[in-house]
């Protein structure tokens, strides 16, 4: 049984989606449940886990068919495998080896569950594929209902689809659609490319490499490392060291027991910069290969913000002038988190969210304004279906506790209520 629990929590921590499935849903007593579990408590861990089963989810399905069948429990242990399976879970190999179920393997339905495996998995590709053929007439817009997504027709706001999965992004130009442990690489254009069972999933990492060196009594140094990233050497005066490079330059952001600052490679501070409460860079354009990064930037489209000893918020612009975005106390540094398999990443990076009054709004960088003035209690991500059209881009934002896109006109895209 643990392992179902232990590859849940490594696929959705690594996989790279547009929203991932929250797993707040029982998570309390499903922990509370697996204690109880292995300390061979199993009548009171069955009533525990079966709390948690209106969530949907096929690996808490799957834990309580195998406390179930610790208990003794025959019926129920078929009742949610059967469940588990129906849900998503796709690894039989684990199952049949699974030392928890041995109870079950000589009843006659055991052998029946490698044929439910091959329907559910059907019935799941058949409802992928009827999702691909409807958004080849309109856009398909995710939508959340009780912690899992579906698709909502853009135009009607009728369901196109119940919220049936795990995760779920916009069809054009692609993305990945997860039920229980399978994942399907889908567009609108080519319809499924790939489907995956259980996989295991890698990532590249560009960084930066920071070394603190003796011989320079302050500023820093740089050499080029490979694609996209560099080896900075900085003095030992400082606490900590960020360094940033653009177009004809490069920046160091260092902090010491008087704050922030910002400065060139000789150690002198740029503009007047310094002492300060917090210093932020963000890269907006991305017009080459090598401007990828948001650390590194070679067209002037960076911003570099800052929070100074007043609290309050403020951004140098490319030519270093010094602009208060407020006089409010209140707001906090930005933050954005966007979908790096965006097609157009530009656009996508040109909107970061600020936090004011613990609510969230939408700020866009080469305008240097508000596109949605604070009023959620989330902003998450963003998404860009096309380069030139400002209606096709999407704000994945909570509000109310209830989770759904905006676009960026601040038109809210939630279903009809079912009669």
């Amino acid at each position: 049984m643990g392992q179902a629990i232990i590859l849940i929590l490594f696929f959705l921590n690594n996989v790279n989606l547009l929203f991932s499935q929250e797993t707040s849903c029982g998570d309390e007593i499903h922990r509370k449940a697996i204690d109880l579990y292995y300390e061979g408590k199993y009548d009171e861990a069955l009533i525990e886990i079966e709390k948690t089963l209106n969530c949907g989810l096929y690996y808490y399905n799957y834990d309580a068919a195998c406390i179930a069948a610790k208990s003794g429990k025959k019926e129920k242990a078929f009742m949610y495998l059967q469940n588990a399976i129906k849900l998503g879970w796709a690894n039989m190999d684990h199952l049949k080896d699974d030392s928890d179920l041995k109870s079950l393997k000589m009843d006659s339905r055991w052998n029946s569950l490698d044929s439910l495996k091959e329907n559910s998995f059907e019935n799941i590709k058949n409802e992928i594929n009827r999702i691909i053929e409807k958004c080849s007439n309109h856009l398909l817009i995710p939508y959340k209902e009780n912690g899992k997504w579906g698709y909502l027709n853009q135009i009607s706001y009728q369901r196109e689809t119940e919220a049936i999965f795990l995760t779920a992004g916009f069809l054009n130009p692609k993305t990945t659609i997860v039920f229980g442990q399978y994942y399907f690489y889908v567009s609108c254009k080519n319809g499924i490319t790939r489907i995956l069972e259980d996989p295991i999933f890698s990532e590249t990492y560009y960084e930066d490499f920071y070394k603190i060196d003796s011989t320079l009594a302050s500023g820093f140094s740089v050499e080029s490392n490979n694609y996209r990233t560099n080896n900075y050497f900085y003095s030992s005066i400082y606490k900590k060291f960020k360094g940033h490079s653009i177009k004809d330059r490069f920046l160091g952001i260092v902090q010491n027991n008087d704050g922030f600052s910002l400065i060139d490679e000789q150690g002198g501070v740029i503009n007047n910069i310094e002492k300060l409460k917090e210093i932020k860079f963000h890269n907006f354009g991305t017009d080459s290969k090598s401007d990828l990064y948001p650390v590194n930037d070679i067209n002037g489209d960076f911003i570099i913000f800052f929070v100074d000893e007043n609290d309050n918020l403020g951004y140098l612009d490319k030519n270093f002038d010094t602009k208060l975005l407020t006089d409010k106390s209140d707001l906090s540094l930005p933050y954005s988190y966007t979908y790096k398999s965006s097609k157009y990443p530009k656009n996508v990076l040109n909107f970061i969210f600020i936090k004011r009054n613990n609510k969230v709004g939408i700020w866009e960088c080469s305008t240097k304004d508000w596109v949605i003035k604070p009023q959620f209690e989330k902003v998450t991500k963003v998404y860009n279906l096309s380069e030139k059209e400002d209606e096709l881009i999407f704000f994945l934002v909570e509000k109310n506790g209830e989770e759904y896109f905006i676009n960026n006109k601040g038109k809210a895209f939630l279903p009809k209520p079912k009669k």
